[in-house]
């Protein structure tokens, strides 16, 4: 098992780690951290991670506000 140097988590595989250190390192950044700035590819596959996150959370909302909207015509 390999563990995130950041928070802990542990992880079966090394590519499994490799993108959650991506996203992981952004949200627990150290003083120490900030002069290391993503590579490229490093960015593409947040950014595809961040779109495919946004998609899942906007059916999400759409799906709550049918459910709001039918609770306020009753």
């Amino acid at each position: 098992m390999k563990n995130c140097p950041h928070c802990g988590k542990q992880f079966k595989t090394k590519p499994g780690l490799l993108k959650h250190i991506m996203v992981c390192q952004l949200t627990n950044k150290d003083k120490e951290d900030i002069t290391v700035l993503p590579s490229q590819k490093e960015m593409w596959l947040i950014i595809q991670k961040l779109y495919k996150e946004n998609e899942i959370n906007k059916k999400k909302i759409e799906k709550l506000e049918q459910i709001i909207n039918k609770d306020v015509k009753k």
